[in-house]
């Protein structure tokens, strides 16, 4: 009797062939295909990644220009983001009919334009650097001459440059230069030093000069430094100097801080020692009757006190009259 192979491999031999036959018959079955509902969450989580950083591109992308001046450093920032209107154009050519000039534009209609400028002269003589200025405007426009290849940036002379703020909507043609340019009513460009904040029409540096304008009317507003009063002054124009770092408000000044109102000709306004110089003929301050009258008043933002020096003047109320020296 011939013995029976085992159970199981019988049922091998018969149901598969061997090794090699299995080699040379074998076949490869495509995988099955992913239900819609797996591949619906995983492209969405696909296009929402791509959108994450298409987004963060966007909010992370900026553009610097950087001017070396005589006394200071200028860097312009834009950080405003495309999809919001924001553009920032550098050394374009025949944007100015008639002059050969080139022109650096920065626009961003909702984060605005930043201009911090840094003095160095201060820095050169005591190591210590000035309270630096920011100027915040939507539209920044830098323009120096084009001078041509052949005398290239370090031969070009320092302060060459001019550079204006404005707070405006602007379009662009082609070549990409301002098409029109429609300013703000009312116009808000900022000027920000330390605890001081201006708002005017316009800020403008002109090539050659350490001074740079701000259009008015101006008005400054100066937080207190503990539980004393703000400080808040109106003028027709100010003067920033890059040097000092000072700002001078003139025309028509009027301060208010607390009760004491003040009127001069300008207010020379030191941000750092937090004092003012108020200068007319005559300046005059007042707290409800009292007032003082002189050519200069030197006026102490923090304590609200004035000290005048120079043709010196009072009357005070004394028990309802008043009295003058």
């Amino acid at each position: 009797m011939t013995p029976r192979p085992p159970r199981g491999l019988a049922a091998a031999s018969a149901g598969r062939p061997s090794g090699r036959a299995r080699a040379a018959t074998a076949t490869t079955r495509p995988a099955p295909p992913w239900p819609l509902a797996q591949l619906r969450p995983l492209a969405t989580l696909t296009a929402l990644a791509g959108l994450a950083l298409v987004t963060a591109a966007l909010a992370q992308s900026a553009t610097r220009l950087v001017l070396e001046r005589s006394d200071a450093t200028i860097e312009i920032v834009n950080a405003g983001r495309s999809d919001r209107g924001a553009r920032s154009i550098l050394d374009l050519a025949g944007c100015v009919p008639g002059e050969e000039v080139r022109t650096n534009l920065f626009y961003a209609p909702v984060e605005r334009v930043t201009t911090r400028i840094d003095d160095r002269s201060r820095e050169a003589e005591d190591g210590e650097a000035g309270e630096p200025a920011v100027v915040e405007a939507p539209l920044v426009i830098v323009r120096r001459p084009d001078r041509g290849a052949s005398e290239g940036a370090e031969s070009a002379p320092a302060d060459d440059e001019t550079l204006e703020a404005l707070d405006a909507t602007a379009t662009f043609g082609r070549p990409p230069c301002l098409d029109q340019v429609d300013i703000a009513d009312p116009s808000t460009v900022r000027l920000r030093q330390g605890r001081s904040d201006v708002v005017g029409a316009r800020f403008f540096l002109d090539r050659g000069s350490d001074v740079a304008t701000m259009d008015g009317p101006v008005a400054l507003t100066r937080a207190p430094q503990g539980d004393g009063p703000s400080v808040q002054a109106q003028a027709e124009t100010l003067r920033f100097d890059l040097g000092s770092g000072g700002s001078t408000l003139a025309g028509g000044v009027r301060v208010t801080a607390g009760e004491r109102v003040s009127e001069a000709d300008e207010l020379e306004l030191d941000e750092e020692a937090g004092t003012a110089i108020l200068r007319g003929d005559p300046a005059v301050s007042r707290v409800g009757q009292d007032e003082v009258r002189g050519r200069r008043l030197i006026y102490d933002l923090e304590t609200n006190d004035v000290v005048v020096e120079g043709g010196v003047s009072a009357s005070f109320e004394i028990g309802g009259e008043d009295a003058a020296p």
